[in-house]
């Protein structure tokens, strides 16, 4: 996840959001920022589950893939070789509910990677002098990322394993799978893929927020959207997120098949093959057998899930900071120590 990397990615591109409006919303405590971060990632994830399940799946299909005729094609023998075609293979052999497969544990993940983030996002954007504005946006966007994404990384496995089962139950629940893994690969099996994960996240950050930035100023000279900063954040969060993903996708790819080694492999969908050796390696193996075109799997159903994502989450980090930061809230309610 550059996000919920990704890491979770809708609170990753949000704290770039929260930056640009410093100057007009007060300060809040750390728990609030905590709070509005773990509210935007529940809520986002309860919607933007279904896609999330068949991005998933696109990423470990390990068919080889070409370029015919301007389309990009799957082999023959592929089982998920497209948006439409995966979400109807899912439905009509697992039903319905299968595409909320593993949203307790991706639950888990928004909820903690977006409070998590958050809280540090605003500790460490305090720590830096107003003049170095670029690198406070950087540091401190790359290092709650690197934090969150670490801390919340169990969380991050056991969604993708989640999504990844078919009709076989490889986990039956939340507690069943930590232990399940734990009692196979020891603890160390929780984090496998963390090393992309991080990789992933410090280029992607500081990506995404030099776009997003130059996009504000950009926008700023736009008469429509002048005095619209929720609209401007909105389109500007949307497009950093999305150049972000595509410069970081082989990445992603690289991570969710890491994440589907180990000894239930084989239970899962997509036919993914023993990968011996780290990032590096995978990514050799990736290129040997599927081609350029195989780092970049699932990339349009990324799109169609980080552009929504992002936007919702500016909106509902917006609403809640705003509710916090309510003078007549704030004059009446108990407010507990940070």
């Amino acid at each position: 996840m550059a996000s919920p990397s990704s890491s979770p990615s809708p609170a990753a591109s949000s704290s770039s959001s929260s930056s640009s409006t410093t100057s007009s919303t007060p300060k809040l405590a750390p728990w609030q920022n905590a709070a509005s971060g773990a509210f935007a990632g529940v809520v986002n994830r309860a919607i933007i589950a279904p896609i999330d399940v068949i991005k998933i799946r696109l990423q470990i299909e390990t068919a080889a893939l070409s370029l015919r005729q301007g389309r990009l094609c799957a082999a023959a023998d592929a089982k998920y070789t497209s948006i439409a075609g995966t979400l109807r293979t899912v439905v009509r052999e697992e039903g319905p509910a299968a595409l909320w497969k593993g949203n307790v544990a991706a639950e888990c993940l928004y909820l903690s990677y977006g409070a998590i983030q958050f809280l540090l996002y605003h500790e460490l954007e305090a720590r830096f002098h107003p003049q170095y504005r670029d690198v406070q946006t950087l540091a401190a966007g790359a290092v709650s990322g690197c934090v969150a994404t670490a801390a919340t990384y169990p969380f991050d496995l056991l969604r993708t394993q989640f999504a990844a089962q078919g009709r076989e139950r490889v986990h039956r629940s939340l507690v069943g799978g930590v232990r399940a893994i734990v009692a196979r690969e020891g603890v160390a099996g929780l984090y496998r893929g963390l090393a992309p994960s991080l990789v992933q996240i410090v280029p992607g950050m500081g990506l995404m927020f030099w776009v997003h930035g130059r996009a504000q100023l950009a926008l700023r000279h736009v008469p429509r959207l002048h005095d619209h900063a929720t609209v401007r954040d909105v389109v500007a969060g949307s497009l950093a997120g999305a150049v972000s993903k595509m410069a970081m996708m082989p990445l992603d790819v690289v991570r969710k098949r890491q994440q589907v080694q180990g000894p239930h492999r084989t239970r899962f969908v997509g036919r993914v093959p023993h990968y011996a050796g780290g990032m590096g390696a995978i990514l050799r193996t990736i290129l040997r057998r599927e081609g350029l075109l195989g780092l970049y799997r699932g990339l349009l159903t990324s799109l169609l899930k980080t552009v929504p994502s992002s936007a919702l989450t500016f909106v509902l980090v917006g609403q809640a900071r705003r509710f916090f930061a309510d003078p007549r809230r704030t004059a009446t309610a108990t407010v507990p120590s940070a």
